[in-house]
């Protein structure tokens, strides 16, 4: 909480305490007015009533307006309230704002400091209602107090308001052990996803994967996404794509909830699957479908959409939509700018970076490298760190300096190997061969491209495996070992089929003809050319790949005479 920056209180409760929810406004409408020399933070009470219509289940909305908030008051009487249509079962929507609230409770990055629970004295209150007292008396999970009446409701109010308005301390986050009417443990679930990500970063495989599993089994939509992130980051395709599947079936059924954020995560997750085993347009279609479940102009879609925009980017980058992916990757900087989310900033500069050097805009890619390095740099690791290190690595090679990209490179396979991440380790294994090539050090090449091979595929990346294909081409042209080339260039192709980038196949058919120059095979050689410059005029202009078709021109004329 910046220092005087408004205090958002958030009050929750059924219909039949329209009154007491007045008083809270009222006592918030005083203490704003004793602080006539501004020295102390204003408070802004916050209701279901102020938030506008949305397309969205309604409670979803309400639950993403207390995300923004600092603290939350739970007022019950004798009514429960009505069921809300929650994938978790609450059976109102108070019960739901409550455990939203005990979520962020938990979550280290979440602003909520406090929950104070209020149950106003009632003659017969629903069995809910007094389930819910009884369980906080039973087990001590939550500070609550009752009121005799509108009077003790507002001194114990104004109390409570002048304490959270006074508080300076540091935010701590707390775990409180409760269960929602439904009987599903939702508070343990969150714990053990938090858990299994911290775990995930620290290189604690299999005790992060036990807790994600265990997590996702209980039915939470945000644990099976964390879930298929670790095993998609692990190279298991199938079982990642087997969960998301499961998330976006939430939305289906008949209490499901409809078109959330983290149902279009899941969509724009399964085109990164897609994208992995080189199916395109499969790729492209499952991300705009995902972002076409979002609205673009509600700022609580925020989060989602840059995330599900960087997806969409990597997507069209390997599509050859070089101007379309860098569009993305500059969207989704300027949403996470204006949201001030550091670590996701971070990314998008990492995205935007490894565009720019694609295009040879070398120092460009410096300079949001930099600023990358500049936010990530006295944190501990994780895999962003990775991923800028490969980027560096990539960045010195393509300058010529050989040893500190290897040096890079080598930074990144560790932290990547720490993660256990073996798509991070194929990107580090694939830099590496190419530094090799790049110093005639055909065995460190050969070594590392055979390690990077066998990853990509166990996790049936077509495009990891037509990389390593090709990097061995190089590996045996650099040996003059053209009939090897040939082979290998051939299963590259194979691979290739249904890639549709032609600016990408333009330079595997220009190479794949200057390997058939080699083995004297001239008439295939031509074919080749023709089918290179066939795709470069498909695509967006490369003035490396008209040297390339240029330079195989040369050779066939050569090899002719």
């Amino acid at each position: 909480m910046a220092e005087n920056s408004p205090l958002q209180v958030f009050i929750a409760s059924p219909s039949d305490l329209q009154t007491e929810r007045q008083v809270i406004r009222d006592v918030i409408d005083e203490i704003n007015r004793t602080n006539v020399d501004g020295t102390l933070p204003l408070v802004h009470a916050v209701g279901w009533e102020s938030i506008p219509g949305t397309a969205r289940r309604p409670q979803e909305a309400i639950n993403d307006t207390l995300r923004r908030c600092d603290y939350l008051v739970v007022m019950l009487k004798e009514s429960w309230g009505s069921a809300t249509g929650s994938s978790w079962g609450y059976t109102s929507g108070t019960e739901e704002e409550l455990f939203a609230g005990l979520l962020l409770l938990g979550d280290r990055n979440a602003l909520l400091r406090d929950v104070w629970i209020v149950f106003a004295a009632a003659r017969s209150p629903l069995p809910q209602v007094t389930a819910l007292r009884q369980q906080l008396e039973a087990n001590h999970a939550l500070f609550y107090e009752t009121t005799s009446d509108l009077s003790d409701l507002r001194e114990k109010a104004l109390r409570r308001m002048l304490a959270w308005r006074g508080d300076t301390a540091p935010r701590i986050s707390r775990e409180v052990d409760l269960m929602p009417s439904s009987g599903r443990p939702v508070l343990t679930a969150a714990r053990l996803r938090r858990e299994g990500e911290t775990l995930a970063d620290m290189g604690e495989q299999d005790q992060a994967e036990a807790r994600l599993k265990k997590a996702s089994a209980i039915g939470d939509p945000e644990a099976m996404l964390a879930y298929a992130k670790f095993l998609f980051r692990a190279g298991r395709l199938p079982e990642a794509e087997a969960w998301n599947r499961q998330v976006t079936k939430l939305a289906d059924q008949p209490d499901g909830t409809l078109l959330s954020a983290t149902t279009a995560r899941a969509y724009a997750n399964l085109g990164l699957i897609e994208r992995k085993r080189g199916h395109l347009a499969d790729a492209i279609n499952a991300q705009r479908h995902a972002l076409g479940l979002l609205d673009g102009a509600d700022p609580r879609f925020a989060h989602a959409r840059a995330e599900i925009l960087d997806a969409v980017g990597l997507t069209l980058q390997d599509d050859g939509q070089f101007e379309d992916a860098m569009t993305a990757f500059r969207d989704s900087l300027k949403i996470r700018e204006s949201l001030g989310d550091e670590p996701a900033i971070a990314q998008s500069h990492v995205n935007i970076s490894r565009r720019l050097m694609n295009s040879n805009d070398l120092d460009g890619a410096d300079a949001h490298l930099s600023r990358t390095f500049d936010i990530v740099g006295a944190t501990a690791p994780t895999p962003l760190h990775a991923n800028a290190w490969a980027l560096r690595a990539q960045l010195h090679e393509k300058r010529g300096q050989l040893p500190r990209a290897l040096t890079a490179a080598t930074r990144c396979l560790e932290l990547n190997r720490a993660f256990a991440n073996s798509a991070g380790q194929a990107v580090a294994l694939s830099v590496i061969a190419r530094i090799g090539i790049s110093r005639t050090d055909w065995e460190e090449a050969k070594a590392a491209i055979s390690e990077c091979l066998d990853i990509n595929t166990q996790a049936s990346n077509a495009l990891g495996q037509a990389n390593c294909h090709h990097l061995l081409a190089e590996v045996a042209a650099g040996e003059a070992d053209w009939p090897e080339a040939v082979a290998q260039l051939e299963q590259e192709l194979a691979l290739l089929k249904s890639q549709s980038n032609p600016a990408q196949l333009a330079f595997v058919y220009a190479a794949y003809c200057r390997a058939l120059a080699g083995v004297s095979r001239l008439d295939d050689a031509r074919r080749a050319l023709d089918d290179a410059r066939d795709l470069a005029g498909s695509s967006e202009p490369s003035t490396d790949l008209a040297a390339v078709i240029a330079e195989c021109d040369r050779i066939i004329g050569q090899a002719a005479t």
